[in-house]
């Protein structure tokens, strides 16, 4: 019984770690594709990345601020309480597409992008560390990798499967609205991950509570200042060259490609990570 409830885990994390890199991959195709829909310059289409990623950093922000300041929300939630938490969030973030698509608003596109990436901050903090403590901790390492894997997987061909719905299916870059339905597709997504998980995801540990004295212990530590910096530079770069490809393959100065083709591209930028 423990081996099923455990292979049960697995199923649902892994699913977890790969909804959120195709969603965050589809961000790339985005940019573009507003961009010719409001007309808008390229510092203005990048906002994209600029919204989704500004919510990771205000939602870990507050994360840190809640534990310092002893505010017991997050803890008590526990690892499967903040991962349903942040999965409603996204999928609410999916669903303020519509109205976005209905009224042909980019602010109101920014601001489901916003939320969805204020959703995937709570579940990337519970999902890795729940990884690690379910099942054997010697394979702890392998299962983590694992999950990244089928992160990886997923931003890898969610170009070559965005570029089929957004440009070939639903023919967005003439009719916005038919931008509403991918994603409601996968705000339904996210709610059946949420079931599934409220269902099947079984935690034997939850948040281990350590008296800290209101103090950030942790960044005492100079490696972890260092790693956080390291990150920083690394994740900036990785993204903001996934932004930008598409718009450098299809200039007129580079190669002059379409944008669907250079759309497709992108699968090989994301599958070398």
């Amino acid at each position: 019984m423990k081996q099923q409830n455990n292979t049960l885990n697995f199923i649902v994390l892994y699913c977890l770690f790969f909804g959120w890199g195709f969603v965050t991959c589809l961000n790339d195709l985005l940019t573009p594709i507003f961009k010719g829909l409001f007309s808008i310059s390229h510092f203005q289409a990048n906002l994209v990345a600029f919204a989704f990623f500004t919510a990771y950093f205000i939602g870990s922000l507050i994360y840190v601020m809640a534990a310092k300041f002893g505010i017991k929300f997050f803890e008590n939630l526990g690892y499967k309480g903040l991962i349903l938490f942040g999965l409603i969030l996204s999928a609410i973030g999916c669903l303020i597409f519509v109205p976005a698509a209905i009224y042909k608003s980019y602010g109101i596109f920014l601001t489901g992008l916003f939320a969805i990436g204020f959703g995937f901050t709570f579940l990337q903090i519970s999902a890795n560390p729940l990884v690690l403590i379910t099942g054997n901790p010697d394979t702890a390492a392998s299962r983590l990798n694992l999950a990244g894997g089928f992160n990886s997987l997923a931003t890898a061909i969610a170009p070559i499967i965005g570029v089929l719905v957004f440009y070939e299916l639903l023919q967005v870059k003439t009719n916005s609205e038919n931008l509403k339905y991918p994603y409601i597709i996968l705000a339904g997504f996210f709610g059946l991950l949420a079931l599934m998980i409220y269902k099947f995801l079984h935690t034997k540990e939850e948040y281990a509570s350590h008296d800290t004295g209101g103090k950030l212990f942790a960044l005492n530590h100079l490696n972890l200042i260092f790693g956080m910096g390291a990150i920083f530079f690394y994740v900036g770069s990785e993204v903001t060259i996934g932004t930008n490809l598409v718009a450098f393959l299809k200039s007129p100065e580079t190669v002059s490609l379409q944008e669907d083709v250079a759309g497709k591209l992108l699968a090989f930028y994301w599958g070398e990570l």
